[in-house]
């Protein structure tokens, strides 16, 4: 690696550890009481401009990591807040229970999508899904099993955590999916291009975004500028209609 790359590599590494440790660590998180008699803890972005007599785009994101209330903080931090700031709803929940949102702790989601579609005017009746790394793979988990619930499906990175959601990616068929991650993450880079492999053969509109030279989760996305393209490029699709082309504005190698 050239000197050059390499000081940039340390740039992208500073500005996302500014970002994380500029997370608002005691933002008061909003409280779902469910029917179970537990709470569901989550943040809740609006536009400043927000009107409630107004239809919005609503981003249901899933953190990465342990998906606590500090992972949400962080990812917030990190990708979100951007989107908010340009009209979008972002609602991101934490785990309530300690297990992840692909193992068992997904059950209370259709209750949180069913208060959001309750108190908001959400644009389409349908909830853009995201997530990022642990939330990418809950993504999909939830993605295929209530399709029909979603606009479209952006994972930084994710994949089909289990055999059984890779075998129902069929349902995704109409849904548009845009995937990202860095060429350092060799493994999840691989899953993620047998995913795009698989939703390619389906005739489903799929992009993979893979950034040469970054990690796990790119340091590219970091601020939200990328993201924010990609899901008013997604939103727009929904509208009009699947679209094979790649989302405009989006940097990066998109490797076979």
């Amino acid at each position: 690696m050239d000197a050059r790359r390499f000081e940039g590599r340390l740039v992208a590494l500073a500005a996302i550890l500014l970002l994380a440790s500029s997370a608002r660590a005691d933002r008061e998180l909003r409280r779902l009481p469910l029917r179970d008699g537990t709470t569901l803890r989550y943040a809740e972005l609006l536009p400043p401009d927000y009107r409630s007599d107004r239809a919005y785009p609503v981003l249901l994101a899933l953190p990465p990591g342990d998906q606590s209330a500090a992972m949400v903080e962080r990812a917030v931090a990190l990708y979100w807040q951007s989107l908010a700031q340009h009209g979008w709803i972002v609602v991101s929940p934490a785990t309530p229970d300690g297990r992840l949102f692909f193992q068992g702790a997904e059950s209370v989601l259709p209750e949180l999508m069913d208060h959001v579609l309750a108190a908001f005017r959400v644009e389409g009746g349908r909830l853009h899904l995201a997530g990022v790394s642990n939330g990418g793979r809950s993504a999909f988990h939830l993605a295929v099993a209530s399709p029909s619930r979603f606009a479209s499906l952006t994972v930084l990175p994710g994949f089909p955590p289990s055999a059984g959601d890779f075998a129902k990616l069929d349902r995704l068929r109409g849904l548009p999916v845009a995937l990202f991650g860095g060429s350092l993450d060799p493994g999840w880079v691989a899953q993620m291009r047998r995913t795009r492999a698989r939703l390619e053969s389906l005739g489903a509109d799929v992009h993979l975004t893979v950034y040469p030279g970054e990690g796990h989760v790119p340091a590219s996305l970091a601020g939200g500028a990328v993201l924010l393209r990609t899901l008013e490029a997604r939103r727009g699709r929904t509208a009009e209609g699947a679209s094979p082309h790649p989302p405009p504005g989006v940097r990066g190698s998109s490797q076979p």
